[in-house]
């Protein structure tokens, strides 16, 4: 699936994330929104702030934020399956989709790509594209960004790109990892 899933994304144009080499340090904050059982006591202080913040919604976030009137500004997947398919089009108005940027690995499901209006995708630790890329000798591939911390969760994707990008005002909403 990683394979070919990373093949039909190529072919969408979407963009693969290289590496930072400059490291700059970025002042604005970045709220990292995750679906847990705190994020309702905390919506209040990101609809407060969501004008001053870079806000990334994960996984089954981006419904809560939807039905909180919050669009985010990027929305980020680790999932390679269709199952991501499945929760996101729970939310029934794609245009609220199309204003949105994904981040994902390089093998998110084709379909998932396709609801939002770009997607940056990043090579995770050991997925079978980088080491296929790799091993062709294709020059171009050592630009791009191995994330080496984007598993288990996809939280943890989000705050590698993050702080990879050089953000350093980093806050997680309800990345308590419960679910009610």
């Amino acid at each position: 699936f990683a394979i070919t899933h990373f093949l039909q994304n190529a072919e969408h144009s979407a963009t693969l994330y290289h590496k930072n080499n400059a490291r700059k340090a970025y002042a604005c904050p970045v709220f990292i929104v995750g679906n847990g059982p705190s994020l309702d006591q905390l919506i209040e202080y990101i609809r407060q702030y969501q004008d001053k913040a870079i806000i990334i919604s994960c996984g089954t976030a981006l419904k809560a934020l939807y039905e909180y009137g919050i669009a985010p500004d990027f929305h980020a997947e680790v999932e390679q399956n269709g199952a991501t398919y499945n929760w996101i089009t729970k939310i029934p108005d794609r245009a609220y989709l199309k204003r949105i940027q994904l981040l994902s690995t390089a093998a998110v499901h084709p379909a998932t790509l396709k609801l939002f209006k770009g997607a940056s995708l990043s090579f995770s630790s050991g997925q079978i594209p980088y080491r296929i890329l790799t091993s062709a000798n294709i020059e171009k591939t050592q630009s791009f960004c191995q994330l080496k911390h984007a598993f288990p969760t996809v939280s943890n994707l989000a705050l590698n790109m993050i702080l990879d990008l050089g953000f350093q005002d980093v806050y997680l909403f309800g990345v308590d990892l419960g679910f009610v």
